[in-house]
């Protein structure tokens, strides 16, 4: 018996991405048609097929949230209904609205058109919600009869496929170009299908049909060289690249650096999206890997000269800390944290090359490091605090991660590593560098701040004007 799991492999797999780009939540008319910027246009396919996203939120816990619900509902463990009244009052209660768009339409705009694509593009909409929760499910459903139709037995027995629309469903409005597929035999290894294997749209109801030989034949099988792959919605997805993802993979989160190369591509070249972040939890079932134990007495040594600097500097300023960072004040050399611990080199995606490769904190750096510490979180720059945070971060297997990346005026890219432990609501923040990774910061925070800032927009802006 043929266990088929790439539908659970698949939802428990994919990373999270945020798509971090200056946003108005109103939609957006051209030639009296409605517009998706970023990256609901023009993610490519390939990452789609290992992401979970929704257009237009750069806000981690929210994502987070939306996937743990429509998650639930593709697994069959809740009903659509059910997952709609555990999401809205979750946005509603941060801060999201139900209604429509008070403002008034543009000009040349239908009214009721306004109103429909209003509640389309706003994220706590029932019906933008519904969207969501029955794509999501539908894309799993890819996944799994991908699966089932191009296993090793099903392609010697039935090696054809049919496409059928409306497989599920009759449409109200069907889609001339998925009404002109049906019918169609192709052989399935035929690269059409990582074209056209439903769902291939928002909504889409069309399934496939396994054949032998013989019956391809008698009905005749079409050259696919001649078809078009139906026309872009804003929704691309390819269930056999999926189903590649996670059959070369079997922990996918573990492998990130294949995803994260196709996302930098994708940030240096997108106009509409120079900002993204790939983040998400530990991988489920997989033991964690051992981290060295960090130069204790070293790193608690540096921040006691820290602190002597710090108190010097309050005796020189009536006995309070002063508002310019005293560099003078603090250690000349740089520290060593240690490498970067497997577990998370993994999570980035960090070539092997750079294994070795130290994380330093120092106060040369005019926005990094012992400075920008002491410009957010001075309250923290103590051994003790500084001891503990580390401890929960760095030093500690099984935390959340973020990598997130920005472009710069000149075309190359700000990169940020985060290890994010919301047990303790601790973040720590390391920017790549050419000889290694320089501590940006790390502080104790809520949740609520850590999902608005995942992908530290100043952090980010000031390291490229540095």
């Amino acid at each position: 018996m043929i266990e088929y799991d790439a539908a659970k492999k698949w939802l428990e797999g994919r990373v999270n991405l945020l798509n971090d780009r200056p946003t108005n939540d109103r939609p957006v008319f051209e030639g009296g048609g409605l517009v998706e910027r970023g990256m609901s246009t023009t993610l490519p396919a390939h990452l789609r097929a290992n992401a979970f996203w929704t257009a237009r939120q750069g806000e981690a816990g929210l994502v987070s949230r939306i996937r743990e619900v429509s998650d639930q509902v593709s697994s069959g463990k809740m009903t659509v209904d059910a997952a709609k009244n555990a999401l809205i009052p979750f946005m509603v209660a941060g801060g999201k609205t139900t209604g429509d768009h008070a403002a008034p339409p543009p000009p040349g705009v239908d009214p009721v058109k306004w109103r429909e694509a209003s509640r389309m593009t706003n994220i706590a909409s029932a019906m933008r919600v519904d969207l969501i929760l029955k794509q999501q499910a539908s894309m799993a459903y890819g996944v799994q009869r991908w699966e089932e139709t191009m296993n090793p037995i099903s392609l010697k027995r039935r090696p054809y496929l049919m496409y059928v629309h409306g497989a599920t469903r009759k449409s109200k409005k069907p889609r001339p170009d998925h009404q002109a597929l049906n019918g169609m035999v192709f052989p399935k290894d035929d690269p059409v299908w990582h074209s056209i294997f439903p769902p291939n749209g928002f909504g889409c109801s069309c399934g496939v049909k396994e054949l032998r030989a013989a019956e391809a034949e008698k009905i005749g099988i079409a050259d696919s060289s001649k078809i078009k792959p139906p026309s872009g919605d804003g929704f691309e997805f390819d269930p056999g690249a999926a189903y590649e993802a996670v059959k070369m993979n079997p922990a996918p989160p573990d492998q990130r650096a294949a995803l994260r190369e196709q996302c930098e591509e994708f940030v240096r070249k997108d106009p509409d999206c120079p900002r993204m972040t790939i983040y998400s939890d530990p991988v489920k079932d997989v033991p964690p890997k051992p981290i060295p134990p960090p130069d204790e007495a070293g790193i608690r040594k540096y921040f006691k000269e820290v602190e002597k600097g710090l108190d010097a500097a309050k005796a020189e300023n009536g006995g309070a800390l002063p508002d310019k960072f005293p560099r003078e004040k603090m250690p000349a050399e740089t520290l060593s944290l240690g490498k970067l611990p497997e577990e998370y080199r993994d999570a980035f995606g960090i070539e092997a090359d750079k294994a070795d490769v130290t994380i330093g904190i120092g106060s040369k750096h005019t926005k990094k490091g012992l400075r920008h510490w002491f410009e957010n979180h001075k309250n923290e720059m103590n051994e003790a605090e500084a001891m503990r945070i580390l401890n929960e971060t760095l030093y500690r297997s099984g935390n959340r991660t973020a990598y997130a990346m920005a472009r710069k005026k000149d075309g190359s890219l700000s990169k940020l590593l985060v290890i994010d432990n919301p047990e303790k609501n601790l973040f720590l923040v390391m920017a790549e560098g050419d000889n290694g990774y320089e501590f940006v910061s790390a502080s104790r925070t809520d949740e609520e701040y850590r999902s608005r800032n995942w992908v530290l927009k100043q952090i980010i802006e000031d390291i490229e004007e540095a």
